[in-house]
């Protein structure tokens, strides 16, 4: 199997594909949180765990350092974002719009989420400065 294997049809990319695709530079590989819970309703200790056993197994299967994270389902808070900032010098949230230098905060970076809905050619998307479609997602999301 490839390295871009499941991409296409949504199965999680094997270790090795992961690894192999790491080691190209063109990827670049951030931690998600072990479990993936709704961090905003936890307590500290239970972020903190959360965020270690993510970035340390990464860390051990990649052999490399993973300082970028995401936030599960996009959800944010400013206590997460606190232990976030901990170990991470970089965190997204939601996408649809572009990250502009000098404006936008390293740990509230814009994302561009894989979707199922994604056109087959990613051009046009990676091309605008707004993906409407993940732009009214992102808002949606906020208002849970």
């Amino acid at each position: 199997m490839g390295p871009l294997a499941g991409a296409r049809d949504h199965r999680p990319l094997a270790w090795s594909d992961l690894t192999e695709l790491a080691a190209t530079g063109l990827l670049t590989v951030g931690s998600h949180s072990d479990t993936h819970p709704d961090l905003p309703r936890l307590p500290d200790e239970e972020i903190r765990e959360e965020l270690r056993r993510a970035q340390d197994l990464l860390e051990e299967r990649l052999q490399r350092p993973i300082p970028h994270f995401c936030y599960p389902r996009a959800r944010w808070s400013v206590q997460v974002e606190r232990q976030v900032a901990k170990r991470h010098r970089s965190a997204a949230i939601a996408g649809g719009v572009l990250n502009r230098p000098g404006r936008t905060r390293p740990l509230r970076l814009a994302r561009l989420p894989i979707r199922r809905d994604m056109p087959e050619d990613l051009g046009p998307v990676l091309s605008r400065s707004v993906w409407p479609e993940e732009w009214l997602a992102s808002r949606l999301r906020a208002w849970r």
